[in-house]
């Protein structure tokens, strides 16, 4: 998906640029069980992306976070954002 080369870094811009590009290319990565959601912090004046895999953590998913942050830079523009990754596993759940 094609987003404005400069988008206003707002809660609208967020929702009406950043989470449409953002939402299928989470899906292609991670599958579809994965679930992001995406808010815009008004004091901070940045993004907070919160991706939740239903699965461990494992040694490839570094590169694959890589790739997710440049992404958020290169093609959605993204220039200032939080980016968690939420792994679960049988007994509980943990942040990378």
């Amino acid at each position: 998906m094609w987003v404005k080369k400069h988008f206003k870094m707002t809660a609208k811009g967020i929702n009406n640029e950043v989470r449409p590009a953002l939402l299928p290319h989470i899906h292609e990565q991670f599958g579809d069980t994965a679930e992001a959601s995406i808010q815009y912090s008004i004091s901070e004046g940045k993004a907070a992306i919160n991706v939740r895999l239903g699965k461990e953590k494992e040694k490839s998913d570094r590169e694959v976070f890589s790739n997710l942050v440049t992404y958020l830079k290169d093609e959605i523009k993204l220039e200032h954002a939080a980016v968690l990754m939420f792994y679960t596993d049988k007994n509980e759940e943990y942040i990378w």
